[in-house]
């Protein structure tokens, strides 16, 4: 596109055309003035139209200029061959009116007689080619359009045929008429001796085909020009695009603006970002959409992107002109979103008017805040409110009526969970000891600012962002922790806020603009430098590099990369003179609070030389995990229709609950990262389990850039590092949800424990089963748990040893998870679980992973046990979730009583892992099952030995978690009062004192486990 000197006209141009003696010409009229000479013959020489003379002519009596422009012979000569020259007058008054774009593509209005919308439509997939990578230029694909009018008019013809609502009210008759444009294109296309021009219109031939919906014909060719023309296409079937390929892309062209949603799937959120990549934005938008679909491994959604870039800013257009032209192009970017999106009004499925729809139903559309569109999310929910799209204000999360990320400090406390597991492998407790930390960004920020205040024992030596660099040498902790958070409550702060006067001897805060930046002794001992001052790219450099215990990104940008990666391929150009190679770090933990701040393989080649890292996807997922909590209670409240304002209290009431579900995921999916990391045999075949996944999910290996084979079986223990696993979790993760997914039916009751699990316990009363995503959510939860609890390749292995399906495996997680009040257990234990130290850690995981295996084999050795009837009898015992008010005899076979007592003596020989009770109660409910059904295979009284086996469990539980502060048994049931609980398990209680003591051993460790995690 070239930037046209016409502007936009306040009043009717009058263009006709001229054929005399004297040769062809246009007169222009318009009041007060026509557009000056110098606007106009750039416009008509890049249609290919040469002026020769120019007449000016006044009107007596009127205010109205007119002009005659004469052409030279060639020009003449082509305009001679039009057939209607009315077509082309209209295209000249729109573009000399400034309403159509300026550009080389406007010859196929004189050579192939297209109008102004045609144009718009041509230049719009030419500009898409460019975005997707497509080797010419636009000037050089309008030149190659030009040479071959024809084929353009045949490519035009074949996108109508198609597209055109009109031609689609008969189905078998518009597949036909499609059939036989796209075949009289194909075959045009055949003919052509220009190799460059076949190959861009078969491109054009192919993007065409791949479009599924367009907002092209919602617009009449008598109408002034759209704002913006939107276009869906099925990416995947593309076979020129760069990888990843999304599931559905649409793309938005507008002369003021473009930009681009790539989705993952049917069910995708992700932000929307102000991009300033103008040449490559949709190349900005693919990375960062790889690295979404990972992260969204674990919610609802699969991942998204979307970037937009504003086209007519001034070079010196001030912030408020800047900022208001930002707003105004993200505003039509989503009414252009939402145009392409159908709409549910009440309950039934409303398409989009006058748009063809090629593809399935598609309502679900979600956008979040991203670089630039922090502030945002209230225009957007604004347009869909506006707009009666389904989802109000759960369109956009994160807006004022939502959960405020910055307030919430979530993603930064989901990063520091990760870390915190990391941080006990090095013997940091960091609720009592300090450590050192290096960091990129500052305190305005939401990931920086909170990652900082989340640690009062941080000692933060240095920072920087891309204004100034921070440096303190020896800070007083307690004081420049409460100067952070001075500088956080500000509306707007930079590191030339800190009170310098608190900065330890040898520090200070540098603009990065000084050309030279004198460091003291103390600080060029610290970075190992060879003198004191050097510049600000190269002082930053060090401070990436310095001896620290975390480096912690808060920022925006890609600070190291792997040694045998170049600059280029890390595209980020931005950050090319103060990036480091991996080697050079020298910190022990990376905490990625922000995206993409290494590449995967710095991170693989960091992991590889003992720095903890994992990955950006694990670190930080607490923020989209936090906004896909806030969409899902949104939609469960639109659908139970509760006033605005109950709906916002009840938002803000289960604040708290929200938090902890988004930890907890973050928690376990970096324990098992670590577990596999800890013990690499959990991994039976890592080569075998890639192979799976890329046979049966499209796992690309390479792109993801997981090891190969033969590099697999060269390390030791056939080892792969956290980052590898980090990428191969969310793989298997997305594998589990789609065959969940694939066959989803009936919500099956213990389909419903997990449902109804997920939600808050304030609107568990609601009808959960009516939710539009309860499926998604039903295999969300199912992947997260069994990925993260059982083991990455567990369902995967038993897959490929057992040629079970997978979807049989995950119904049998999700019935033992069920019937095993996992849920509960885990409420009640994760949080401790976590602090202790790695070696109790795994060993408790241990236990919890050999359990659920033995109940997931339990019930896939017996498949009538997946029943309604079956589920009663555990149902019965959940309390809260009780399904039915009595115990419906059911046939329960030996195999999983014999192997439910199994579970409860590894629980008995692993004292720490307090999940005896669960198993009793699968007893109690068997043995209630055997009085009904005189099933002799279980003792009469083997709940009573069961719940000895537990009672005592809990005693050791109790007193090994006291043991940690000190103080003997006898302490322990002095202080908790349970000396009498123990006279009952020591001698011969009855049955109900029995259980009396088991309760009260359940209730004090609870209680001391709650005053531990409090402290």
């Amino acid at each position: 596109m070239q930037q046209s000197s016409l502007t936009q006209t306040t009043h009717p141009l009058e263009v006709t055309l001229v054929n005399t003696d004297a040769g062809y010409g246009i007169t222009l009229a318009q009041h007060p003035a026509i557009p000056s000479l110098s606007a106009l013959l750039p416009a008509l020489h890049n249609m290919g139209l040469q002026v020769e003379r120019e007449e000016q002519q006044e009107r007596a009596g009127r205010q109205t200029r007119r002009s005659l422009l004469w052409f030279d012979d060639a020009s003449a000569a082509q305009l001679a061959t039009l057939t209607d020259p009315s077509r082309l007058a209209d295209f000249l008054r729109r573009l000399f009116s400034g309403e159509a774009e300026d550009g080389r593509l406007n010859g196929l209005a004189l050579v192939a007689g297209l109008n102004a919308h045609e144009i718009m439509l041509i230049r719009a997939y030419a500009s898409y080619l460019r975005q997707a990578g497509w080797h010419m230029s636009l000037r050089y694909m309008a030149d190659c359009l030009r040479r071959q009018p024809a084929a353009v008019r045949a490519w035009l013809g074949y996108h109508h045929a198609r597209l055109d609502p009109l031609m689609s009210r008969n189905r078998a008759a518009a597949e036909e008429l499609e059939r036989v444009a796209r075949t009289q294109l194909e075959r045009q296309i055949a003919a052509l001796a220009d190799a460059d021009a076949a190959d861009l219109l078969e491109k054009l031939r192919q993007l065409v085909g791949a479009t599924v919906r367009s907002t092209y014909f919602c617009h009449s060719t008598h109408d002034t020009l759209p704002t913006y023309l939107a276009i869906k296409l099925d990416a995947q079937s593309l076979d020129f695009l760069p990888k990843p390929r999304p599931f559905r892309e649409i793309y938005v062209f507008s002369e003021r603006f473009e930009g681009v949603h790539l989705r993952g799937g049917a069910v995708s959120r992700g932000g929307l970002r102000w991009s300033d990549r103008r040449e490559d934005y949709r190349t900005e938008v693919l990375g960062l959409v790889k690295a979404q679909l990972v992260k969204n491994a674990v919610i609802v959604p699969t991942g998204a992107k979307g970037g937009f870039v504003c086209k007519a800013l001034p070079f010196d257009a001030s912030r408020e002109a800047t900022q208001a032209e930002g707003v105004a192009c993200y505003q039509l970017f989503i009414n252009a979103l939402l145009d392409l999106t159908d709409n549910l009004v009440d309950g039934v499925m409303t398409p989009p008017a006058q748009v063809v729809r090629h593809d399935a139903d598609d309502p679900y559309l979600v956008v979040a805040a991203d670089k630039g569109t922090a502030s945002f999310s209230d225009l957007a929910n604004a347009i869909s409110v506006q707009r009666g799209f389904w989802l109000g204000d759960a369109f956009a999360s994160g807006g004022s009526n939502g959960y405020d990320h910055k307030k919430m400090g979530i993603t930064a406390r989901g990063a520091w969970e990760t870390a915190r597991l990391r941080f006990t492998g090095l013997g940091i407790d960091w609720t009592q000891d300090s450590f050192t930390a290096v960091g990129i960004g500052d305190m305005s920020g939401d990931v920086f600012g909170n990652g900082m205040l989340l640690m009062p024992h941080l000692q933060l030596l240095a920072a920087f962002d891309h204004r100034h660099i921070f440096i303190d040498p020896a800070p007083a902790t307690a004081q420049a922790y409460a100067e952070r958070q001075r500088l956080f409550a500000l509306p707007r702060s930079s590191w030339a806020d800190y009170n310098t006067a608190l900065i330890s001897a040898g520090g200070g805060v540098y603009a990065r603009s000084e050309r030279q930046i004198t460091v003291s002794d103390a600080t060029r001992q610290w970075l190992g430098l060879s003198q004191n001052t050097l510049t600000p790219d190269a002082l930053i450099r060090a401070l990436l590099a310095a001896p620290v215990t975390v480096l912690y990104n808060g920022g925006i940008g890609t600070y190291v990369k792997a040694a045998q990666e170049t600059h280029e391929q890390v595209r980020d150009r931005a950050n090319d003179r103060i990036r480091l190679d991996a080697h050079e770090v020298r910190a022990q933990v990376v905490v990625e609070g922000g995206n993409l701040g290494l590449t995967q393989a710095a991170r693989v080649a960091l992991a590889s030389q003992g720095v903890r890292v994992m990955t950006d996807a694990v670190d930080n997922s607490a923020g989209v995990d936090c906004s896909d909590h806030e969409v899902n209670l949104k939609i469960l409240l639109r659908q139970a229709a509760l006033p605005a304002a109950a709906t916002s209290a009840l938002l803000t009431d289960m604040t708290g609950a929200v938090e902890q579900a988004v930890l907890t995921t973050n928690r376990a999916q970096a324990r098992r990262i670590l577990r596999h990391r800890h013990q690499p045999g959990l991994l039976a075949d890592p080569c075998a389990l890639l192979q799976q996944l890329e046979n049966s999910t499209g796992l690309d290996r390479q792109l993801e850039q997981l090891p190969a084979d033969a590099v697999i079986q060269q390390r030791e223990q056939h080892t792969l590092y956290e980052p590898e696993l980090a990428v191969l979790l969310a793989h298997s993760k997305m594998a589990i949800k789609s065959a969940v997914l694939a066959g989803a039916g009936a919500v099956q009751p213990w389909h419903h424990y997990l449902l109804t699990r997920y939600f808050p316990q304030p609107v568990r009363t609601l009808d959960l089963t009516a939710h539009a995503l309860k499926h998604e959510i039903i295999a969300t939860r199912l992947a997260n748990e069994l990925v993260d609890r059982a083991g990455i390749g567990f369902a995967h292995d038993l897959v490929r040893r057992r040629g079970w399906p997978l979807l049989r495996v995950t119904e049998a997680f999700a019935f033992a998870w069920a019937a095993l009040d996992m849920d509960s257990w885990l409420q009640r234990h994760d949080v401790l679980i976590t602090t202790l130290p790695a070696a109790t850690r795994h060993a408790i995981d241990t236990a919890l992973e050999r359990g659920l295996a033995e109940a997931v084999h339990a019930v896939l050795a017996s498949p009538a046990v997946l029943s309604q009837a079956s589920w009663a009898v555990f149902a019965d015992q959940l309390g809260e979730f009780t399904e039915a008010p009595l115990i419906t005899p059911a046939l329960l076979p030996e195999e999983i009583n014999r192997r439910v007592r199994r579970f409860v003596r590894l629980s008995a020989a692993t004292p720490l892992i307090a999940h005896g009770h669960h198993a009793a109660t699968v007893l109690s409910a068997l043995e209630q099952v055997s009085q009904n059904t005189g099933f002799a295979a279980i003792t009469p009284r083997l709940d009573t030995a069961a719940q000895a086996v537990i009672a005592r469990i809990e005693l050791l539980l109790t007193s090994a978690l006291l043991a940690q502060r000190g103080g003997a048994l006898e302490d322990v049931l002095q202080r908790l009062n349970l000396a009498g609980a123990m006279a009952v398990l020591t001698g011969s209680g009855s049955d109900e004192q029995l259980a009396a003591a088991v309760a009260q051993l359940d209730e004090a460790r609870f209680q001391h486990e709650l005053r531990l995690h409090v402290a």
